[in-house]
């Protein structure tokens, strides 16, 4: 990817909150201090997976309105959804 559709893609991120719908994006869990990988317990697609963005997501976590809100992209891998948090991602490619 150019500077350019590296530079799109992070600040779309940093103000929308997921990838734009259509970006092509790599599984890629995170790895502890220890070198373990560690795993999501609602179930992942395999490592490196390649999936596609088709929208994004948004919680809040604590109760009261001004409290923390945990966002991410809704991402299709193998028929399957499944909201991924932006650093368990990839992108290969910018939208199609």
């Amino acid at each position: 990817m150019n500077f350019f559709r590296r530079l799109y893609l992070w600040a779309y991120e940093t103000v929308k909150g997921h990838y734009p719908v259509g970006t092509l994006v790599q599984f890629k869990p995170r790895v502890g201090f220890d070198g373990r990988v560690y795993w999501r317990p609602s179930g992942v697609p395999r490592r490196n997976s390649i999936g596609l963005v088709i929208d994004g997501w948004r919680k809040n976590v604590h109760p009261m309105p001004s409290g923390v809100i945990n966002k991410g992209s809704v991402v299709l891998f193998d028929g399957a959804r499944y909201e991924m948090f932006h650093w368990e991602l990839e992108p290969i490619d910018g939208p199609v």
